[in-house]
């Protein structure tokens, strides 16, 4: 096996596809993991462990994009200990783990788990870079879509994001992989900082649709972090280049029609 072989956890969910093509694009065999057979794949189960140490032998870089809103104790925590303990039997010589702008800000029970795997992932003893990126596009566009009740589309008041292309976040990852470990936290967002509702009348107008746009206030400690701005990263945070309406453009299918 090539010594820039790399593995991809999460190869099969939202960013895993363009993590992989990235990675490949800068020379690294790629192995893209996966619970589930398939052409191209290695199986492997981080709920149970089953198969991490094959799949991470004569690896040099393991980027953690597995994610399991359902299962995070199984998953995201337990399952990412798991990982970063193979990683260090493999010799493995950089773990990027792919977390999220803001979860140290916002008692959300994911984000949660999310902070307590990177802290397994930082005390791991294997060499490290933990990239928090913001909130997908795709992720914001199957949001709008839920909201839209008819005439009417219902977005949290005070909210702001800055959504960023899974393509952008996968091509910094795969620069991050081949810069090596940092052994710190780094952030990175979307190129636009915008509010939900000019976030939803965009996703509206790209779509040919009409529906009014009702911001509501919404209670409790988790929405009012997002009003404080939780999830907003920091000024001097890396940024992508893909903005929300040249998404939209590109994925029509995902818009408001």
């Amino acid at each position: 096996m090539s010594a820039s072989d790399a593995l991809v956890t999460g190869a099969t969910g939202q960013l895993g596809p363009a993590l992989v093509a990235a990675l490949r694009e800068r020379g690294y065999g790629v192995r893209a993991l996966s619970r589930r057979p398939g052409t191209d794949r290695v199986v492997a189960d981080l709920s149970t462990g089953g198969g991490l140490a094959e799949a991470v032998d004569g690896c040099r870089v393991v980027v953690h994009a597995a994610t399991d809103q359902h299962n995070t104790e199984a998953v995201d925590v337990e399952g990412t200990e798991r990982l970063a303990d193979a990683c260090k039997a493999a010799g493995v010589e950089h773990l990027v783990y792919v977390s999220i702008v803001g979860i140290d800000r916002n008692p959300i029970g994911y984000y949660r788990a999310k902070l307590t795997a990177e802290q397994r992932v930082a005390r791991s003893g294997v060499p490290y870079s933990i990239v928090r990126a913001s909130q997908f596009h795709s992720l914001v566009a199957t949001m709008l879509g839920k909201a839209r009740r008819g005439p009417v589309c219902v977005v949290p008041a005070g909210w702001e994001i800055e959504p960023v292309a899974t393509v952008d976040v996968a091509r910094h990852l795969a620069d991050r992989a081949a810069t090596g470990p940092s052994g710190a936290v780094s952030e990175f967002a979307g190129p636009e900082r915008l509010g939900l509702r000019g976030v939803a009348r965009v996703w509206l107008a790209a779509g040919g649709g009409r529906a009014a746009v009702l911001p509501v206030p919404i209670p409790g400690k988790a929405a009012r972090a997002f009003r404080m701005r939780s999830n907003i990263a920091s000024p001097d945070a890396a940024r992508g280049q893909v903005t929300w309406a040249d998404w939209l453009s590109q994925n029509a299918g995902l818009s408001s029609r």
